[in-house]
C-alpha cells in the first residue's frame, strides 16, 4: 500500500471485493439457470401439476434486469477499485459526492435485483411445494381407494 492510502481505502477495497464477488456468483446462478432451460426465465414461473411442465415462465425483462444489474454492479466494483488504488482521489470533496451517488445508485440497484430474485424464485418454489402437494394427496386418495 501507498503512503497516502488509509484504512478507508483498504475498507473499499475488501467492500468492492465482497460486491464483485457477490455479483459473479448471482450472474452464474442465473445464467446456469437460464442456460438449461433453454434460454428461458424462471423466475415467477408457472407449473402445470398434471403434465409436470412449466405451463408460463417467467418475464424476461426482469430476469434480463437483475443479470445486467449484476454484472454493471461487479464492473462497477472494479472501476471504483481501480480509483481509489491508482487515483488516491479520496482527498477530494467532489469525488466524495461521487462516490457517494456511485454507492447510492449501486445500493438500489443491487436491493432491486435482489427483490426480484427471491420474490421470483419463492413464488417458483411455491409451485413445486403446490405440485408436490397435489400428487401427494392424489397418490393418498388412490390408496385409500383400493382399501
Amino acid at each position: 500500500m501507498c503512503k497516502r492510502c488509509t484504512c478507508f481505502d483498504g475498507c473499499l477495497t475488501a467492500f468492492h471485493f465482497i460486491v464483485l464477488v457477490s455479483c459473479v456468483i448471482t450472474t452464474a446462478v442465473l445464467g446456469i439457470n437460464r442456460k438449461n432451460q433453454n434460454e428461458q426465465c424462471l423466475l415467477f414461473a408457472e407449473f402445470s401439476p398434471e403434465q409436470y411442465k412449466i405451463k408460463e415462465y417467467g418475464n424476461e425483462g426482469l430476469c434480463n434486469y437483475t443479470m445486467y444489474a449484476s454484472m454493471a454492479i461487479g464492473l462497477t466494483a472494479i472501476l471504483m477499485t481501480l480509483l481509489n488504488l491508482l487515483g488516491g482521489l479520496n482527498r477530494y470533496r467532489k469525488w466524495l459526492i461521487v462516490q457517494a451517488l456511485v454507492y447510492l445508485f449501486m445500493f438500489i440497484a443491487s436491493l432491486s435485483a435482489a427483490l426480484i430474485i427471491s420474490t421470483g424464485f419463492t413464488i417458483w418454489c411455491d409451485h413445486i411445494r403446490r405440485i408436490q402437494n397435489i400428487t401427494k394427496h392424489r397418490y393418498m386418495f388412490r390408496v385409500s381407494c383400493l382399501l
